[in-house]
């Protein structure tokens, strides 16, 4: 069964209500942007900021939550965050390798586990036979959450995939080397 909604999806909407907390109780037009308005939305997203690293399951994010809490009483409603267990992955190094030259990468979201001593092999295009798959992938294949190279990550002879990415803003720091086992 397909899920409801995909992580992406849950993601880009939890992150376009935090801005509803600086929106007035009752709906009235607005003219424009004021000066206090201004320093308002800027206050909060500095104070955001200040938190730290918002990851999941850290010290900062408890402290996000105390934070929005706080911000959603002060504007007259009642929120308490909740509490849960969960299992998180804490990122090692994360790199390709090659001739000696050593580049960060990230892993695939819903890759598995490479090995400490990592992964050997020739690497090459889709179909030439390597056991290390190198391929570039543009916004839309980004975009397509995985399905674009789904048949490199069903077969058994793919070891590792490793992907470049093409954002959609060109310059400094707009490619990202991805890398899984599969």
């Amino acid at each position: 069964m397909s899920p409801l909604i995909t992580r992406k999806s849950f993601l880009q909407l939890l992150a376009s209500a935090t801005p509803a907390l600086l929106l007035p109780l009752e709906a009235r037009g607005q003219s424009g942007l004021t000066l206090d308005r201004r320093e308002r939305v800027g206050d909060v997203f500095r104070m955001f900021h200040q938190l730290g690293s918002h990851r999941t399951a850290t010290p900062p994010d408890d402290d996000t939550a105390e934070w929005l809490t706080g911000e959603v009483s002060k504007r007259g409603a009642e929120g308490m965050p909740r509490r849960f267990e969960l299992d998180r992955v804490d990122l090692g190094a994360s790199f390709v390798e090659a001739g000696g030259t050593k580049r960060e990468a990230l892993p695939f979201f819903d890759g598995t586990f490479t090995p400490a001593d990592g992964i050997r092999g020739r690497a090459g295009a889709p179909g030439s036979g390597n056991p290390i798959v190198i391929v570039t992938l543009d916004q839309a294949a980004i975009s397509s959450e995985g399905r674009s190279i789904a048949e490199l990550r069903r077969n058994p002879a793919v070891k590792a995939i490793i992907a470049q990415t093409e954002g959609g803003m060109p310059g400094p720091g707009s490619r990202q080397i991805l890398a899984s086992r599969f």
